[in-house]
């Protein structure tokens, strides 16, 4: 149920308070973004897919999507440190895992709607370091319609993204 929060949580978030994003850039220039609620209780990196490709019976297709994102999530009265969530912008089947591609590194999130998570905090943890080593992440997964839809994001900036969240939310 935390990670189904998470989803609604980041929706409301980026929704609406369009001030405190534009006040969230990092001070560093790269491919991952900070963002902090005003109160302090929610801190998150959050990148945008560098490339999202789509295929149908293995064609290469156009899709309408909703924007997606991939996030590191920090909520330390609630016990989300760093928890990973990834919003495809679409409605996942459910029925199927997403495979994660990090460099040789492979991971794995379950979907519910269209949110996916890593099973557990430690799955988190893997991930996130897997992450830290690494220039890229592939995510590849399957709409409730049978696309197959690979975003590809970039990971400049990723460590010093997900540091700065954590440290902005530590107190």
């Amino acid at each position: 149920m935390t990670r189904v929060l998470t989803g609604a949580v980041l929706v409301a978030f980026l929704a609406g308070n369009a001030a405190a994003q534009e006040a969230a850039t990092p001070e560093v220039e790269t491919d991952w973004y900070v963002y902090v609620a005003e109160d302090g209780s929610e801190c998150f990196a959050m990148a945008s897919p560098q490339e999202a490709r789509y295929f149908r019976d293995g064609t290469e297709v156009t899709a309408n999507t909703d924007p997606p994102y991939l996030t590191v999530v920090y909520r330390p009265a609630e016990g989300a440190e760093g928890q990973v969530a990834y919003h495809g912008g679409f409605t996942f089947d459910t029925e199927q895992t997403i495979e994660v591609t990090v460099g040789s590194a492979e991971h794995e999130l379950f979907t519910e709607a269209t949110w996916a998570w890593p099973a557990n905090p430690e799955a988190d943890a893997a991930l996130i370091r897997s992450m830290k080593q690494a220039s890229q992440v592939e995510l590849s997964s399957f709409s409730n319609r049978g696309t197959n839809v690979v975003h590809d994001f970039s990971l400049l900036g990723f460590t010093a993204a997900v540091e700065e969240a954590e440290r902005r939310c530590a107190g």
